[in-house]
């Protein structure tokens, strides 16, 4: 028999899942990756981010994640600002590629593949 969710449950699945309801014990790189990216409008915000969901985070870490590349911001969801891993930034941008104007693609071209 499945398990069926009370309305509680299902309210909270979708933080849970974010890592909002407790801070998880992960590093920042498998953070970004689990979620699909995170929020960086301002420079600050991946880093408050990162703070709030993950147990022993360090700025160095993200610092470090993105001045190696690992850790990329491009413009995704809705020309959204987005730090993502550099492993599936590829992957998100080629989704905009398709659902964007032909005269701003190339916008998305310089996106490292690996």
């Amino acid at each position: 028999m499945t398990d069926v969710l009370s309305r509680r449950g299902l309210n909270r699945a979708t933080p849970a899942r974010q890592h909002l309801l407790e801070r998880a014990p992960t590093l920042a790189i498998d953070a970004i990756e689990h979620l699909g990216g995170m929020q960086s409008q301002t420079p600050l915000a991946p880093y408050v981010g990162s703070w709030t969901r993950l147990q022993d985070f360090a700025a160095d870490e993200l610092s470090t994640l993105t001045e190696q590349r690992q850790v990329v911001r491009l413009h995704l969801m809705r020309n959204t600002c987005i730090s993502s891993a550099r492993a599936t930034a590829w992957t998100g941008a080629r989704c905009s590629i398709r659902c964007t104007p032909p005269s701003s693609a190339g916008a998305f071209a310089t996106v490292p593949r690996e």
